[in-house]
């Protein structure tokens, strides 16, 4: 996972929201179902941001980290 992601599950569990077990089993589920996690866009081959499977499904983690904090309220 990046260290935005790192941190913000550190944050989470600290703050008891999510234990990170909770976090990363959503995760695996996710990955299981073959979600958009594992579906990448071909657009996403061609762009910069994107260049490796593992760094977009990094980007993908954070998202959903983020929207976790979002929804209860930590900006």
């Amino acid at each position: 996972m990046c260290k935005k992601g790192k941190f913000l599950l550190h944050f989470l569990t600290h703050a008891r929201l999510m234990t990170p077990n909770e976090t990363l089993l959503h995760f695996d589920k996710i990955d299981k179902k073959k979600n958009f996690f594992i579906k990448w866009p071909k657009k996403a081959l061609n762009h910069k941001k994107f260049k490796s499977k593992r760094k977009y499904i990094c980007e993908q983690k954070n998202k959903f980290l983020l929207s976790i904090f979002t929804r209860f309220g930590y900006n």
